[in-house]
């Protein structure tokens, strides 16, 4: 297996989708990288889509992480998602339900 540090690209679980400047920003767990943090020790990720066509993921639903730099991992944080892998979980799916199974990126699972 390769490297799991080496990826720029991630799959999360949105542990907080408060934004108080109401920019869509999010909170979103990397396992393992962010698992000594606590959730208001994470970095904010911005929204890669723009806001007329963008959807904010419900906590608890998987994202795409982009980081900015392989090297900071908890360093500027843009995301897309919810991560929504059949038509039957389009009001809700959930982290654990959706990414293991379906993207094979990101091989770690908690």
């Amino acid at each position: 297996m390769d490297n799991y540090n080496d990826y720029i690209i991630k799959v999360a679980e949105v542990v907080s989708n408060y934004d108080e400047y109401c920019g869509y920003r999010i909170k979103a767990r990397v396992y393992p990288d962010d698992n000594q943090l606590t959730d208001s020790e994470l970095p904010f990720a911005f929204p890669l889509l723009p806001k007329m066509v963008h959807i904010l993921p419900k906590v608890g639903e998987s994202v795409v992480i982009l980081s900015s730099k392989m090297s900071e991992p908890s360093g500027q944080r843009y995301y897309i998602g919810p991560l929504i892998h059949q038509p039957q979980f389009m009001d809700f799916d959930e982290f654990s339900n959706s990414t293991p199974k379906t993207y094979t990126f990101n091989q770690y699972c908690p």
